[in-house]
């Protein structure tokens, strides 16, 4: 089974495009539609990685990115995938620490790519002795 990934997303019909997307590719997604559910989500399923929007309700994106790291030690390292109408400007600014960032409209095959390098471990490499 591949990593569970947790998606937060206010666009109700992207957020299940996505979904669709990533469980196609095999990955348990976990769904939340605002900064609180996808901060909630996080702690309680330690995803692989966080695809999340920016502009988000209760708490924005961003924020949300800082508390994890800032106050779960173990979901510090995790990855981000950035994918919002404010990507460009946001990784301009350095708003937040992320692997990847994606402009609405996203390329799928791109983000699937994208999120499939950051969470698959590289092959072991056996060394001769």
């Amino acid at each position: 089974m591949k990593p569970v990934l947790v998606c937060v997303e206010d666009d109700h019909d992207l957020l299940e495009i996505l979904t669709e997307e990533f469980r196609d590719h095999g990955h348990d997604v976990v769904v939340a539609y605002d900064g609180l559910q996808g901060y909630t989500a996080a702690i309680e399923h330690k995803p692989a990685a966080v695809i999340a929007d920016i502009d988000l309700p209760t708490i924005d994106g961003a924020t949300m990115v800082q508390r994890l790291r800032a106050n779960n030690p173990d979901l510090a390292d995790i990855p981000v995938i950035v994918v919002s109408a404010f990507a460009d400007d946001v990784k301009a600014r350095g708003t937040i620490d992320a692997a990847a960032y994606f402009t609405k409209p996203v390329d799928y095959d791109a983000l699937i790519k994208t999120v499939e390098d950051l969470v698959t471990p590289a092959p072991t490499r056996l060394h001769a002795v």
